[in-house]
Order: structure tokens, then C-alpha cells, then sequence
């Protein structure tokens, strides 16, 4: 009997080593696979010193960029040549690009879909260019939804750029659809009555006519009919200048108000120069003054007026290319910028009131700890100072500069050196 017992506790530690083993193999499997996959390489976005975005692998050490080619929606497209600057040497690579893809085999196929860009939990996550069908989505994805600022293009036509949310056209947009051009706010999905400044209607009604929705649209004649080829040029040019002001002046009012106050904060503790610069390209980009967008604008202007001039005359439709960062926010432009974030926040009372608040608490809470008698007093210093700063804000806000015009003379005169050197104008003519 004892040699039974002794001999089935043995069998009963063996199995029982046996089972541990094995909940560790199991445990340790995903852990170890997760480490290792630490270790491996990954491919991410990289941007070149243009603000151009293409899917690699990520070089070690001091390497530059630089695209020469198509883009789409800031990313490289189409043909093209990258250069790699690294250690004194530049290597030329001829390529031939897919939305920011290098290779066909960087894409993730999903149901009815394909996929470029990061992958969490089995689901898109931050930059991704989603293509169903004909349909390119290019924005920013959180936890498989796309939402923020997009750019949709159906085939090689741009369809939307604007903001976008469970699943719907949401915020500040421009809409290409059934022969319409429509501009502003959207609220899931439904263009609001106002237009923004007025460029949406006016658009939009030479959109209609243009594509014929006379049902929508009285024949109306316009002023530019009766110019000659070198006016309607002049013309142009003064529409254009106008409608970037407009949507350079909304853009930054979205970029500066109240709650991006807190990401400024933050970004200019904790962010370089070049990734704000970056931030900045994208939002104006994103808020209509894209190269697709301007060279839509004027096109639909120009195919409008050789339908309807009473010369006979025939303006040559424009192709833009796309505009470089150092281009359109050079340093003068970004100095203005940089002094604009730091008035918007010293100007708005709320918010210095909440920031001093928060630091105050902070710091009151540690010598809290450290001396708790101390406790209420250091409370009423931290509701005193608040207040202070809150009245500061106050007075800054009504004496304070708002420097958003230079920052637009600034964007509009390097947008007019980009379209000059371009020979846009002389597109039209020859």
C-alpha cells in the first residue's frame, strides 16, 4: 500500500510539472512571438523634405528624402524619381508608385477592399489608403473607422476633401458629385444652407451650367462673356487669389480655435518644427488649397467661359502640379504662424484661466503632500491666480494684434511664385 501511494504521488508531480509546462509553453508563445515581432522590421510612412509621404521601411540613421514626380493627396503617385541623401552620397531610384505603395505586395486585401498603411488589433489604424472599387480613400483611420480630414477620389477625378465621421461627410468640405461643386459645412452627410463666403454658390452655379443642369440654374450672363483671352487671364487670376484667401482664412480659424488650443500647448513643448511645419501643409491642403483643387477651381471657370463667350474664344485648361512645403510655408510664412499660435493662446481668457488652473493644481498638489497644512492656502493661490490670468487673457483679446492677415499676404504670395514658375497663365493662352 505505501509503495502504491508513494509510487502514484510521483505519477500525480509528474503530471502535474507536465500541465504547468505546458500552460507555460502557451503562455509564453504569444509573448515571445510578440517580442519577436518587435525585433522585425516594419514598414511605415516616411515623408520626404518635400512633405510627400510614401510605404517603406524605415532607414537608420541621418536619411533624406526627396520625391521628384506625381502625387496624389500628399502622397507619392504615378511616376517618378526618389533620392536617398545619406552620408554625403545620393542614390537615384526611377519608381513607379501606387498611392504611396513602392510595391503591390504592401497592400493588405480585405473583403471587397484593399488596404496600405498600419495595422492594430486586425483593424486600419492612423494614416491608410483604403481603395474599394474605383473608390480611393485617403485619411486618417481609429480602430478600423476613417474619420478626420480626407481625401476621396473616384478613378482619377477628386470626389470630396473635407471632414468625415461615422461613415458621413462631417465639418468643412468641398463636394464633387453629379456635375455640382459644393462647398461648406457638412452635418452627416447634408451640405448646411450658408456657404462658405459665398465661393460655394458661385461655384456651384458654374458647375451647373457647365454640366448642362439647366433646371437648377438660370442662364445668366456674366461679365467675363464679353472678355477677350488676355482679360479673362487677369480675371482668373483675380478669382483665384480671392478664393485661397478665403479658404486660407478658414483654415486657420479651424486650426486656432479653442480646443486646438490644447494641441498647440502641447505640440510646442513636445514637437519639432518640422512635424508642426508638416501639420500645417496638410491642413491647408486638406481645406481646399491642394493643387487638384485649384486646378479644378479654374477649370471649371474656364470650360464655363468657352461655352459661353461671345468671341469664340478658347482658353487651354491648366494641369497644376503639386506644391512642395518648403514652397507654400517657407520660414518667413511659419514665423507668422509660430506667432500666431502664441497670440491665440495668451489672447483667449478660458483658456490661459483653465492651463494656469491645471499647472497650479499640480504643483499645489505636490507640496500638498509634502506640507498638508499648507493645503487650503496653497487652494485660494491657485483660484487667485487663475483669476489673474483670466483677466490677463481679457486684456490681451481686445488689445492684441491678430496677425492672420500677414500670414495669408505671406501663403499668397508664395502660392502666386508657385503658379508663376509653373506658367499656369500661360497655359491658358498657349
Amino acid at each position: 500500500m505505501i509503495t502504491l501511494f508513494v509510487g502514484s504521488m510521483k505519477d500525480a508531480k509528474g503530471i502535474y510539472l507536465a500541465v504547468i509546462g505546458f500552460l507555460a509553453i502557451l503562455m509564453a508563445f504569444p509573448l515571445g512571438s510578440r517580442i519577436i515581432k518587435s525585433f522585425q522590421k516594419k514598414k511605415e510612412w516616411i515623408t520626404t523634405e518635400e512633405g510627400y509621404k510614401f510605404w517603406d521601411y524605415k532607414p537608420k540613421g541621418d536619411v533624406v528624402f526627396s520625391w521628384n514626380g506625381d502625387t496624389k493627396g500628399l502622397l507619392i503617385h504615378g511616376a517618378g524619381i526618389l533620392e536617398r541623401y545619406e552620408d554625403g552620397e545620393v542614390k537615384k531610384s526611377y519608381l513607379r508608385t501606387f498611392y504611396g505603395s513602392l510595391s503591390e505586395e504592401d497592400w493588405k486585401q480585405m473583403p471587397k477592399a484593399k488596404y496600405l498603411g498600419n495595422y492594430e488589433d486586425k483593424k486600419p489604424e492612423g494614416l491608410g489608403v483604403l481603395i474599394r472599387g474605383d473608390v480611393v480613400d485617403i485619411g486618417n483611420f481609429f480602430k478600423g473607422e476613417l474619420r478626420g480630414d480626407i481625401t476621396r477620389f473616384k478613378g482619377d477625378r477628386l470626389l470630396y476633401r473635407g471632414g468625415y465621421k461615422n461613415g458621413l461627410y462631417n465639418g468643412f468640405g468641398i463636394l464633387y458629385k453629379k456635375g455640382e461643386m459644393s462647398v461648406g459645412d457638412f452635418d452627416d452627410g447634408y451640405l448646411d444652407d450658408g456657404f462658405f463666403e459665398g465661393i460655394g454658390n458661385e461655384v456651384s452655379r458654374l458647375w451647373n451650367r457647365v454640366a448642362g443642369n439647366k433646371e437648377k440654374e438660370a442662364d445668366e450672363k456674366k461679365d467675363y462673356y464679353n472678355f477677350s483671352r488676355e482679360e479673362f487671364v487677369k480675371f482668373m487670376a483675380e478669382e483665384v487669389d480671392k478664393n485661397m484667401r478665403a479658404l486660407a482664412h478658414r483654415t486657420i480659424e479651424d486650426r486656432t480655435d479653442f480646443w486646438s488650443l490644447f494641441r498647440i500647448f502641447w505640440q510646442r513643448i513636445f514637437t519639432s518644427k518640422h512635424d508642426r511645419t508638416q501639420g500645417w501643409m496638410e491642413a491647408f491642403e486638406n481645406g481646399g488649397l491642394g493643387a487638384v483643387d485649384i486646378e479644378t477651381f479654374m477649370n471649371i471657370y474656364i470650360a464655363d467661359y468657352n461655352q459661353n463667350n461671345i468671341h469664340g474664344n478658347y482658353i487651354n485648361p491648366v494641369k497644376i502640379k503639386s506644391f512642395k512645403k518648403m514652397e507654400v510655408l517657407d520660414k518667413k510664412t511659419f514665423d507668422y504662424i509660430n506667432d500666431l499660435e502664441v497670440s491665440k493662446c495668451q489672447q483667449n481668457p478660458l483658456f490661459d484661466f483653465v492651463i494656469v488652473w491645471v499647472v497650479s493644481f499640480v504643483i499645489g498638489f505636490v507640496i500638498g503632500l509634502l506640507i498638508p497644512a499648507a493645503i487650503i492656502g496653497i487652494f485660494w493661490v491657485d483660484v487667485i491666480v487663475s483669476i489673474i490670468f483670466f483677466i490677463i487673457g481679457v486684456v490681451l483679446a481686445f488689445v492684441g494684434d491678430d496677425i492672420t492677415n500677414d500670414i495669408i499676404a505671406c501663403l499668397m504670395t508664395n502660392y502666386s511664385k508657385i503658379l508663376e514658375n509653373q506658367g499656369i497663365f500661360e497655359q491658358m493662352l498657349y
